[in-house]
């Protein structure tokens, strides 16, 4: 692990400190939490979000503009 020093607002500060003592954790381990979960990994060989790839996939007759009456069953108007 890294030390590294940040500063917060008043605010941003009491919520944390409020959130660990809830938690039972340090404000340490509450930072961390919240850095892990906005901290997407991509996929390193080509710098994309491995998600990007199931783009195209369902190519087919039915134009893109229907997907949500497809995905919801609605009927086409």
């Amino acid at each position: 692990m890294k030390r590294t020093n940040i500063v917060l607002e008043e605010w941003q500060y009491d919520y944390l400190r409020d959130r660990a003592a809830r938690e039972r954790k340090s404000l340490s381990a509450v930072i961390r939490e919240f850095v892990r979960v906005a901290a997407v990994p991509t996929n390193t060989r080509s710098g994309r979000d491995p998600v990007l790839s199931i783009i195209g996939i369902g190519r087919g007759r039915t134009r893109a503009r229907q997907h949500d009456d497809i995905l919801y069953r609605r009927r086409s108007r």
